[in-house]
């Protein structure tokens, strides 16, 4: 390995530790108001697209094919199925949110599973812009590509893949510590479900697109239950002071 390489591995290290030795005072600091959510969406791009670009440098110069990272795309069965199943859950995502803006039935389930997380999820238009479009599309490309791209291509090298497939997704899940420690397994499954369809395929097109569904799928569910929600704080505090 070169210099680069070395630099990019230590990513995959350091990462999970400035998380776990930062992410209570970033937590504090937003729910204090001490820096905006916009902030810390702005810092969690440049820290996931900082290894990515490291990445893509050794592509550009031929120290990593691009292949073997699956950045290709072949009109196999598998991808063709997998972009039918994907575009079925564009649009059953859609439509649940739709229909989540109309029902608020829900919003208590929603508003406890959001819990751990609620400081960090959008919750004025300008945030939500930010998350969809930054930290979503961010974490889609980015974590495909270093994890299920490079981490479980470099691991296949040194043990079975299935082993490669459960390391990188464990490796996956540390940096999302800051959700509580039973989310690193949650996001590690989501992950191995990932690189899963990521080895079915043989590219990573639809798994990247999958993963920004994923998260903006979130992000637009938080911002549409936590914003009602505020509201009818706001309107309850309204009434009892007009009482």
């Amino acid at each position: 390995m070169n210099i680069l390489e070395y630099v990019l591995w230590s990513f995959f290290v350091i990462g999970p530790i400035y998380v776990y030795f930062t992410h209570e005072k970033e937590q504090q600091d937003v729910i204090e108001h001490r820096i905006s959510r916009s902030r810390v969406y702005a810092r969690t791009m440049f820290f996931i697209w900082l290894p990515t670009i490291l990445l893509l440098l050794l592509v550009v110069f031929r120290y990593v094919n691009h292949e073997s990272i699956g950045l290709r795309w072949s009109n196999n069965i598998m991808n063709i199925g997998a972009v039918v199943l994907t575009v079925i859950g564009i649009i059953y995502s859609a439509r649940s949110l739709l229909q989540l803006r109309e029902d608020k039935t829900k919003d208590h389930e929603i508003l406890a599973s959001l819990a751990h997380i609620k400081w960090f999820m959008p919750q004025a238009p300008k945030e939500l812009n930010l998350f969809v479009v930054g930290v979503s599309v961010s974490a889609g490309i980015c974590e495909e590509i270093l994890f299920r791209g490079y981490l479980l291509a470099e691991l296949s090298t040194y043990m079975p893949v299935y082993m490669a497939v459960v390391l990188s997704s464990l490796l996956f899940g540390l940096p999302h510590l800051y959700q509580g420690a039973t989310h690193i397994i949650r996001t590690a499954c989501l992950g191995g479900g990932f690189a899963m369809l990521y080895l079915a395929t043989d590219s990573l097109v639809v798994p990247i697109v999958l993963h920004i569904l994923f998260d903006a799928y979130g992000g637009v569910m938080a911002y549409t239950v936590l914003t009602r929600y505020k509201e009818g704080v706001n309107d309850s505090c309204g009434n009892v002071e007009k009482g």
